[in-house]
C-alpha cells in the first residue's frame, strides 16, 4: 500500500481503535513534522493557529505532505480562528486542500461555527457543500 494510501485508511480506521495518542508540531518545520509521523503516534497536528506554520503557506503545505507520506500516520491541522471568532473556513479549507485528514477549530461557540466548519469538509465526504461553477 502506497504511503498516502495508508494514510487514508489510518484516517478512517484509528479512531475504531480507541484512544489516540497525537504529536502536536508547532515549528512550520517539514522535518520536525516528518520525525514526529516516524516516532509511533497515531497522527500528527500541524498547529497553523499558533505554530510556524500558516494555513495554505508552503510551510505548512510540506508538514502535512511529510507527515502522509511517513505511512500510516493521519495528517490533521489546527486552524486558525476567523476575524470574528469560530473558525477561519478558507483557511480550513486550505489545509483540507493540502492533504488534513481533520481539522482541530478554535472557538466553536454557535451552531452557526459548526456549521461553517461542516461546510468545508473535503471532496471525499459525499454530503460536503460544494460550489459547482458553470
Amino acid at each position: 500500500m502506497s504511503p498516502r494510501w495508508a494514510a487514508l485508511f489510518a484516517a478512517s480506521t484509528t479512531v475504531a481503535r480507541g484512544p489516540q495518542i497525537l504529536g502536536w508540531c508547532m515549528s512550520g518545520s517539514g522535518l520536525a513534522a516528518e520525525t514526529l509521523a516516524t516516532a509511533g503516534f497515531d497522527g500528527v497536528v500541524v498547529d497553523c493557529q499558533h505554530g510556524a506554520a500558516g494555513a495554505g503557506s508552503s510551510a505548512a503545505l510540506e508538514c502535512l505532505r511529510r507527515v502522509a507520506l511517513s505511512g500510516g500516520t493521519v495528517p490533521l491541522a489546527r486552524a486558525p480562528a476567523g476575524p470574528a471568532g469560530g473558525v477561519d473556513a478558507a483557511a480550513a479549507g486550505a489545509l483540507v486542500d493540502a492533504g488534513a485528514r481533520g481539522i482541530i477549530a478554535p472557538l466553536i461557540s454557535s451552531a452557526a461555527d459548526a456549521a461553517a466548519l461542516v461546510a468545508v469538509r473535503g471532496h471525499a465526504v459525499s454530503t460536503a457543500v460544494r460550489n459547482i461553477s458553470r
